[in-house]
């Protein structure tokens, strides 16, 4: 599989000087970015780009690593001994004729069935699985002076150089020495550049693997820390909505302050409600603390004020008819309503309220709660989104609840 040396060599296309080009920027090592960024033959948007069909998609270097790998024992490759002169028609006719005669154009194939075959010939275990007048004839008709076996095995090693796929041939003695020593200087001396690249490559596929791992355990710490937080902020929120409310609600004199204004409000509605004309100014007492902040800079105070109160003030969600319709809080009262109604779907939907803020946020593309208002009251004109509740909201913001 790799790339073949010679004047019919096909491994660059040649279809045009653009693919040529680009293959061989990528052979050579080239990223795809850098491969489309120094093309500029294509313009994509303003940008004039190299099209990523001009590089090959084919990638020898995955195929034959994982190829070896299935490999038992790892890749090898049949060689013959030095000093031994086999010629291939030898090869061809005595030892894999049928093979030569079925894939009579692809020599490097049959070369290499046939040196592999002529190995399991010459080797005892080996040769007790090929039918017996094989192996006779083909011991008999060679004529090569070696004792034992003609053919030795030799261990591959899968390299990438650039973008090109390399094979390189690792001696035995290679072997037992790395097996034998333990530092990177005993373990290389002797070899070769080839064997040197080989070795650089292990210890480099075995820093990414560990460098894999602590990215994972990196990444589960991020993930239960950023649960911790959601869940502390989610708790913040539902008991105070700020450090300082949270910190003043475990007060017991605010908790007496609190219960004693709830109490006496509840005690003014309902007489208001049995003489409502006969007492208008109970209704006004009322109102007192019905009031809305003039100025919130975030999503997270508009919840605070929907769901606590910011304050002495009460609650939105809590409010009379009367008092979302009164004169000085009636516009922005309804205005405010439509974030309300979206934090509320998203939190019926299982989000935090920090989660249905930061989701809000990124739908709209800002975190000016003036900008968002405006943008969700565009949506209630758009026919095209559908409705939740009593208004429109955006198609990013739905949520499968089945």
């Amino acid at each position: 599989m790799e790339d073949e040396v010679g004047d019919d060599n096909n491994g660059v296309g040649t279809h045009s000087n653009r693919k040529h080009s680009a293959n061989k920027a990528d052979k050579c090592g080239a990223d795809t970015h850098q491969i489309e960024f120094r093309g500029r033959w294509v313009g994509d948007k303003g940008q004039k780009i190299v099209h990523k069909c001009y590089i090959s998609p084919e990638s020898p270097y995955n195929d034959d690593f994982v190829a070896s790998m299935l490999c038992d024992g790892g890749a090898l490759r049949c060689r013959l001994h030095e000093g031994l002169d086999v010629s291939d028609a030898w090869l061809f006719t005595n030892v894999i004729p049928n093979v030569k005669e079925r894939f009579g154009r692809d020599i490097r194939f049959c070369r290499v069935m046939a040196l592999a075959r002529l190995w399991s010939v010459f080797d005892e275990d080996a040769s007790q699985l090929l039918p017996e007048t094989d192996v006779a004839r083909i011991r008999n008709s060679f004529q090569g002076d070696c004792e034992g076996n003609p053919v030795k095995k030799v261990s591959l090693e899968i390299m990438k150089v650039g973008g090109r796929l390399q094979i390189v041939d690792v001696s035995r003695e290679v072997q037992e020495q790395q097996q034998q020593h333990g530092n990177a200087a005993q373990m290389l001396r002797g070899a070769d550049n080839t064997q040197l690249l080989a070795y650089i490559q292990r210890m480099e596929g075995s820093f990414n693997q560990q460098l894999q791992a602590i990215r994972s355990e990196q990444m589960s710490f991020r993930q239960h820390f950023t649960e911790r937080t959601n869940l502390l902020i989610a708790n913040q929120t539902r008991f105070g909505g700020t450090v300082q409310q949270s910190m003043s609600r475990g007060d017991p004199r605010m908790q007496q302050r609190r219960r004693q204004h709830e109490g006496a409000r509840q005690q003014q509605q309902a007489e208001a409600r049995v003489n409502p004309p006969a007492a208008p100014f109970l209704t006004r007492h009322v109102d007192r603390y019905a009031r809305l902040q003039k100025r919130l800079s975030s999503l997270h105070d508009y919840w605070e004020e929907y769901q606590f109160g910011i304050g002495d003030n009460k609650a939105a969600k809590s409010f009379s008819m009367a008092e979302r319709n009164s004169r000085q809080y009636k516009q922005t009262y309804c205005r405010r309503s439509k974030v309300w109604k979206l934090q509320c779907y998203l939190i019926n939907a299982g989000f935090s309220i920090a989660e249905a803020n930061h989701r809000i946020c990124d739908v709209y593309n800002s975190t000016k709660p003036t900008a968002i208002m405006l943008q969700i009251t565009r949506d209630q004109k758009n026919q095209s989104y559908n409705f939740v509740g009593s208004q429109r909201i955006h198609p990013r913001l739905y949520v499968n609840q089945s």
